[in-house]
């Protein structure tokens, strides 16, 4: 009970966002996806913004953080799912077969790396999966809303 505060280190980028998370919900500086950007483009993965640079039928790759994911009964067995990073967000489309294929992955990984081909549609861009990845921020994530 000591009139000084003991001195604490700073936490570290990914501390601090993992604490904006936990306290506001969101993050209004930095994200996590941000702070992993130079990794993710050692791997070639494409920002949100970068795909609609991207030619129809591409084979690119795209990550982010997982905000829902969908299963309409109209759809015939595909699953959409959105990916967002620190550029905006990604529409993931999985055809029957590949959902059956990366389900486990894709339907409980709140961070992804999807490796598909670009497909477009009047003003909208999504990439088909053909390959899934879990992919570790470091740091929290908030809760995907899923098949509501």
């Amino acid at each position: 009970m000591g009139a000084e505060a003991p001195d604490l280190p700073e936490p570290s980028a990914l501390e601090a966002v993992g604490d904006d998370l936990w306290a506001l919900g969101l993050t209004p500086d930095r994200t996590a996806m941000e702070l992993a950007r130079p990794a993710l483009d050692r791997l070639g993965v494409l920002s949100s913004a970068a795909l609609w640079a991207a030619s129809s039928t591409a084979r690119v790759l795209v990550a982010g953080v997982v905000t829902h994911r969908q299963h309409p009964e109209t759809a015939h067995g595909a699953v959409f799912l959105n990916l967002e990073d620190e550029t905006g967000h990604v529409n993931v489309v999985f055809s029957r077969g590949a959902w059956a294929r990366w389900r486990h992955v894709a339907r409980h990984t709140p961070v992804l790396l999807i490796a598909g081909r670009v497909e477009r549609a009047q003003d909208v861009v999504n990439v088909v999966a053909e390959r899934v990845e879990a992919f570790s921020l470091g740091a929290p994530v908030p809760a995907s809303r899923d098949f509501r």
